[in-house]
């Protein structure tokens, strides 16, 4: 039921519009103000659809009522029909000045007062639903705002916020089960001499030191835009080139063992334990072809992770390092030669791969 607000300080006219809205027959709520001020007060607090607003009022003129009404947020998008007496342009120009959405003269004619009433109550209601489709967008924006930061809060565990923000800003590409193959470099890193460290610490210390431990290395993995895949007990595995992928993914993982390396030993010295002054890191890396994608169940549970004989050679050329040590393969060495200093090692036979492989020791990365 539309609400009409008749502001006019002379009873007679308040009565001879009512009369003529209810002779149409049509559900109006209809408001009376007394005088300029209880139009402004009664139109902010019932919210009229439309006010027919006399110009010739006490306390305040339908001007100074207008202009206040269209300066209050809560009112400026109500219609205004200014109902006056005045018929020279001068006064028009100053209710249009003042917000006035239309005019009536007087005397009152029913056929144009009712034409300007369906005219104007029709912008209202459509501004109304525009309103409200503003409102419902505005819900819906912040819904998947919460829906994204809790996202990102979860991914950032596990990537850095650059390679976050790209994957919520298409997760219909990143998000989905299923898997597609991608040159991957993946790197391991494992440390050495935990399990005889953890034999003489109690259970409290030991998970004290591996938070701090690995608190510090993940953070070396999302300064070179690596993906933590897991940690493996006292290890963690990473892998480089996707979800985004770079030119130099193999020399980023590279770049991340050397300063893996440089980051224990700065715990090592932070801590002054020296039990855990005697761990190290031995890291391994590969370079070549994986499927990589969302394993698992789209309603429970799924795991970003890499699958593919390059991945676990890379976790045989961790076994095999000692601390302090990189170790990577030939794949690896071809993407990076120019950037690196690496000594060749004997060709070494590794458990579960037939053929042996040519292997390099990282002496130096050149930046």
């Amino acid at each position: 039921m539309p609400k009409i607000l008749i502001a006019d300080d002379i009873q007679v006219n308040r009565k001879l519009l009512t009369a003529i809205l209810k002779n149409q027959k049509l559900d109006y709520d209809l408001i009376e103000a007394v005088d300029g001020a209880d139009a402004l007060a009664k139109a902010t607090s019932h919210a009229p659809d439309i006010i027919l607003l006399d110009v010739m009022m006490p306390r305040m003129n339908g001007f100074q009522v207008c202009k206040a009404l269209k300066e209050n947020k809560k009112t400026q998008f109500i219609p205004v029909i200014m109902i006056t007496a005045l018929s020279n342009l001068r006064d028009r120009v100053k209710g249009l000045d003042a917000g006035a959405d239309d005019f009536l003269s007087k005397p009152i004619r029913r056929e144009e007062l009712m034409a300007r009433l369906k005219s104007l109550l029709k912008m209202r209601e459509l501004h109304s639903q525009l309103e409200e489709s503003h409102r419902t967008v505005q819900r819906q924006k912040e819904e998947i705002q919460k829906k994204n930061d809790l996202l990102s809060e979860i991914l950032n565990r596990y990537l850095s916020e650059e390679v976050s923000a790209q994957i919520i800003s298409n997760p219909d590409k990143y998000l989905k089960l299923g898997g597609e193959s991608r040159k991957i470099t993946t790197l391991f890193a494992d440390i050495r001499g935990f399990t005889a460290f953890s034999n003489v610490r109690s259970p409290t210390e030991v998970v004290s030191a591996l938070n701090q431990v690995f608190d510090r290395l993940t953070r070396v993995v999302f300064a070179y835009k690596g993906t933590l895949d897991k940690f493996l007990g006292d290890g963690m595995m990473v892998f480089y080139g996707a979800p985004i992928s770079y030119k130099d993914d193999a020399f980023r993982a590279l770049k991340t063992a050397s300063a893996l390396q440089l980051a224990f030993g700065d715990l090592q010295k932070q801590l002054n334990d020296p039990l855990f002054s005697k761990l190290g890191l031995g890291v391994g890396v590969n370079t070549g072809d994986a499927v990589v994608g969302n394993i698992g169940s789209e309603h429970t549970r799924m795991d970003y992770t890499v699958i593919a004989d390059s991945v676990n050679i890379a976790s045989r050329l961790e076994s095999i390092a000692q601390k302090g040590e990189i170790i990577i393969s030939q794949s690896t060495y071809d993407e990076t030669s120019n950037r690196v200093i690496a000594e060749r090692m004997p060709p070494k036979k590794i458990k579960g791969i037939i053929d042996s492989l040519t292997l390099y020791h990282i002496v130096q990365i050149l930046d």
